[in-house]
């Protein structure tokens, strides 16, 4: 509150008090809109943000934000074939990114394809090896199916990549937990030596 104590309030009331008021003010503010349907998903909330998202991919500035936001509010309200479209678009008047095809592969996920969602999440992979979603999805994936190797079979194949840097971390940190201090650093100083800067 205005006294900085905390305090609770009922889901559907922090819906209608809070986050939809101002959903409505930052309308046409494509930067925090993006930042209240962030925080609304992270919340929960999926279908009550289909409008603002809808409205963000039609203002947004950076159209590929506008476009993953509003395929994934579409895709955790259960509208696969729409999220789908959103995203298809997206590819057709700006080509393919990382992000976009990641969220397409979740798509595919969904409805069971997996062929189809492990060559997608890979595209998005060798357009961008450093995503945080992708990476964590393909490891898990492969540790699934066999075990710690697979999982780290996994990220040495992300880390064969051009510009990847964060599989190397991932591997440092198994280094680590496996005390191979000599392995961890190398790994470590090549993450650092990919890396942008600053």
């Amino acid at each position: 509150d205005q006294f900085g104590q905390e305090f609770y309030l009922p889901r559907q009331e922090w819906l209608k008090s809070v986050l939809l008021p101002n959903i409505e003010k930052a309308w046409n503010d494509p930067e925090q809109l993006a930042s209240f349907i962030i925080n609304g998903l992270e919340d929960g909330f999926t279908s009550e943000l289909l409008k603002a998202a809808e409205r963000l991919s039609t203002t947004d500035p950076n159209a590929e934000r506008g476009a993953v936001l509003h395929a994934i509010t579409l895709l955790m309200s259960g509208r696969l074939d729409d999220s789908e479209r959103v995203l298809q678009t997206h590819i057709s008047r700006h080509g393919e990114s990382g992000s976009v095809l990641t969220n397409l592969a979740k798509v595919y996920a969904e409805r069971k394809d997996d062929h189809r969602m492990m060559s997608t999440l890979w595209h998005g992979l060798e357009l961008d090896p450093n995503q945080e979603n992708a990476v964590g999805s393909y490891e898990v994936i492969h540790r699934e199916k066999n075990g710690e190797r697979g999982g780290l079979d996994a990220l040495t194949q992300i880390g064969a990549l051009p510009g990847s840097w964060r599989a190397q971390l991932w591997l440092a940190r198994s280094a680590l937990e496996h005390r191979d201090l000599e392995k961890a650093l190398s790994l470590y100083g090549e993450s650092l030596a990919r890396a942008p800067r600053p």
